[in-house]
């Protein structure tokens, strides 16, 4: 955006944790940019169809040019959808919790959209859950009270890594990424005093 410019807050839905958190996370990054103004707040309950219908609600009242959007997570398809449904000009929109339809849409118009996402690769995710309880039960000795790790990065020179070309809006789910995306094994290691890994079943 150049540092200017009006964005659109989509919340997921606003008494989340979740929600509160990214969005403090936001207006917070955004005191550094004088020139990015709000143009206004509505909330897609974390579901493409709804974010579709608030975001075409919007539009349909509100003229005014959107150069960017900001949404909790897993509502980017439906923003998308709406854009070009309501013949607008498809913003720059935040693909957290990357879905594979937006995925897709980017992956297709890489000349006239931009996007940064975050993965949230569901099948890493749950075996990382596994690997850490394992571990845990077979008394490797975690090291930390609480486990977490950045979600993992999407960028233009990633994006073939996470992306498929057959994929379009109406392509549904989450997008999984390289096997190695999200905590992988030697990651989890560390957060142990024994990192060998406890063998699957115990």
């Amino acid at each position: 955006m150049g540092g200017k410019g009006n964005i659109l807050y989509v919340h997921g839905i606003a008494a989340t944790t979740v929600d509160q958190q990214r969005f403090a996370a936001f207006k917070a990054a955004l005191k550094n940019c004088p020139g990015i103004k709000l143009a206004g707040e509505i909330a897609g309950a974390f579901v493409p169809p709804v974010a579709k219908s608030e975001t075409l609600k919007y539009l349909a009242t509100h003229p005014g040019r959107i150069d960017g959007v900001l949404q909790t997570g897993g509502m980017a398809p439906g923003i998308i959808s709406a854009f070009k449904q309501s013949g607008r000009p498809v913003p720059i929109i935040d693909d957290a919790g990357a879905m594979k339809g937006s995925l897709g849409y980017w992956i297709n118009n890489k000349d006239s959209y931009a996007s940064f996402g975050e993965g949230f690769p569901p099948v890493t995710y749950g075996k990382s859950i596994a690997s850490v309880t394992r571990r845990m039960l077979a008394g490797r000795g975690l090291k930390v009270s609480d486990v977490t790790a950045w979600f993992p990065p999407i960028t233009v020179k990633s994006l073939d890594q996470w992306a498929q070309k057959d994929w379009d809006l109406n392509t549904p789910g989450i997008a999984d990424g390289p096997p190695q995306s999200f905590m992988p094994e030697t990651f989890i290691s560390g957060l142990f005093n024994d990192p060998a890994p406890a063998a699957k079943g115990g």
